[in-house]
């Protein structure tokens, strides 16, 4: 049986941390700070808060355990239920590093991104911060368009741990104040921390394409390519590489090769993905009314695949609304 939760205040617009520190001045932001989990999702966060409840009614002095509920009620999307329960933190145990984080969490989904700043940046003067507030302060600043602050923040969360979500953030932040120089060293220097991760070295492929540095970036589609010599975009990506360079035999002969590997790929599994492979195979040879018939085949298999339908756009193709 689920376990009853006790009846909680009304959420207030005027909340603020027990310090004299005004944090929360905007208006909530309820619907537009919560994003929908999916079925599955919901049902294990449900009853996950059925046991923390459970075992918060046998202990309620328990503060490392209602945070625990704070950041799930906060994930579920029950910003009520979070900041009722940080109200308890704050006089059960005020000096507990972790409540300035979590309070942090809940005031960036409430829309107070100034508030959120400050409770993380006096979260990380404690002695022992939680090592995911660099992240955390991070995207806050980036959502303040603070770019230089964000890029100093997710550069030492890297420090403590690097991710690929971590770097490639970064790297969009470089590349849109066009440090791009920065971009290609720090994806080069992320890349065997990751394990070689595709999607970091498909950043650097880029940044290195902005810089000129053909050579470079030949070398890393090369590496896509040792362990998938047959992937089509990998064959596609290295021939547009090679077209810049100046080098139209090389991509010519790139873009036949990954127009066999797509049609072999459509003679082993006929799919919308493999469909979709030679579309983009053919129309990079410039046989742009067949990669337009082929990419309508894997429209009418998959109507909504985002892959397809950005291409129809880009390519000028009509549209028709799926039923």
């Amino acid at each position: 049986m689920p376990v009853a939760h006790a009846a909680r205040p009304p959420l207030r617009k005027d909340w603020r941390p027990s310090r004299a520190r005004a944090l929360l001045s905007v208006a909530l932001l309820l619907a537009a700070a919560s994003i929908a989990p999916s079925a599955l999702a919901h049902a294990g966060n449900a009853s996950e808060l059925d046991r923390i409840s459970a075992r918060l009614r046998q202990d309620p002095k328990n503060a490392r355990l209602r945070l625990d509920r704070v950041d799930l009620y906060r994930r579920m999307g029950d910003l009520a239920g979070a900041m009722a329960d940080l109200r308890v933190v704050e006089h059960q145990a005020p000096r507990l590093p972790r409540l300035s984080f979590e309070r942090a969490l809940v005031l960036e989904a409430l829309g107070n991104h100034r508030g959120a700043e400050a409770e993380l940046t006096r979260h990380l003067s404690e002695k022992k911060p939680l090592s995911a507030a660099w992240a955390a302060r991070a995207r806050i600043r980036e959502k303040r368009k603070n770019a230089a602050g964000a890029i100093a923040d997710y550069t030492q969360a890297i420090r403590v741990g690097t991710t690929p979500d971590l770097v490639l953030a970064r790297g969009k932040l470089q590349t849109q104040l066009g440090k791009h120089s920065d971009a290609a060293r720090d994806y080069r220097e992320a890349l065997p921390k990751l394990g070689g991760a595709v999607v970091v070295r498909l950043a650097l492929i880029e940044a290195q394409r902005r810089l000129g540095q053909y050579e470079e970036a030949l070398e890393q589609a090369n590496a896509l390519l040792h362990s998938a010599p047959d992937h089509t975009d990998y064959l596609l990506l290295r021939a547009d590489i090679h077209e810049q360079a100046k080098q139209p035999t090389r991509a010519k002969r790139d873009r036949e090769k990954a127009l066999a590997a797509a049609k072999a790929q459509l003679a082993s599994k006929d799919t919308a993905l493999s469909r979709l492979s030679l579309a983009k195979a053919l129309h990079a040879l410039g046989k742009a009314e067949q990669a337009k018939a082929e990419l309508r085949r894997v429209l009418a298999l998959s109507s909504r695949l985002p892959e397809a339908l950005e291409l129809a756009r880009a390519w000028g193709m009509t549209l028709r609304a799926p039923d």
